[in-house]
């Protein structure tokens, strides 16, 4: 297979070497070395008189290569390159010769359709699609408070689990209700079950005392860190 070597620096498009296409070849391949200030993507343009039509192609590269258009290497004809990108185009235009073969006619094989601009951009999409489906996406966020970093704490200690008042530094003998009992004698005298066995439910008020004990408690510099 053919391959046929260009550069791209500035707005010049230079030929590499000096092959010609024999008549009637297939798949014959263009490799463009890009300078600095060339980037993918690339459209390299190709055309040529074939019989009485002047034929006209663009082509995306990939990899910096593409296959030269068929159509144009069926018949004797000068072809004439040259490539854009985002912000560059060539000034000039370097030309490929098609020279006589004596395989057979151009007739007799057929000429595979070259795709469109249109058909190579949905190609290349779909090449994007397939990476990005690829690609692991990682789970986000959790309900499980076990799994968060950065847990609050009170006097230096996490708040994970079930802790009791000794293990988060806070004395229940310091924990008095509004009748002058401290919480470690309302559990001691066990008055805080109810009737039956039932929990005590604590008031609106006891709850606000003990929180307010409770803050109290804390050393100076560990509510930061809530």
């Amino acid at each position: 297979m053919l391959n046929l070597k260009f550069k791209l620096a500035n707005s010049q498009i230079i030929r590499l070497d000096s092959e010609n296409i024999a008549e009637n070849s297939r798949n014959c391949t263009a490799y463009f070395e890009l300078g600095e200030d060339w980037a993918e993507p690339v459209t390299a343009y190709f055309s040529a008189k074939v019989g009485n039509e002047r034929k006209k192609f663009k082509v995306i590269l990939e990899n910096q290569s593409c296959t030269i258009p068929n159509d144009l290497t069926s018949a004797v004809t000068t072809i004439s390159v040259s490539a854009a990108c985002k912000d560059r185009l060539t000034t000039n235009i370097v030309s490929i010769s098609v020279i006589p073969s004596a395989v057979c006619d151009d007739s007799e094989i057929p000429s595979e359709p070259e795709p469109s601009a249109y058909e190579q951009v949905l190609k290349k999409l779909e090449e994007l699609n397939n990476k990005i489906s690829d690609i692991e996406v990682g789970s986000g966020g959790t309900s499980d408070y076990s799994e968060l970093s950065n847990k609050p704490q009170i006097n230096g200690v996490e708040l994970n689990g079930n802790k009791t008042s000794d293990e988060l530094g806070i004395n229940a003998e310091k924990l008095t209700f509004s009748d002058g009992q401290t919480l470690q004698a309302k559990l001691d005298s066990g008055e805080l079950k109810g009737e039956q066995g039932d929990d005590y439910i604590l008031t609106e008020q006891d709850k606000e005392e003990i929180a307010n004990i409770a803050i109290s408690d804390i050393k100076d510099g560990d509510e930061v860190k809530y």
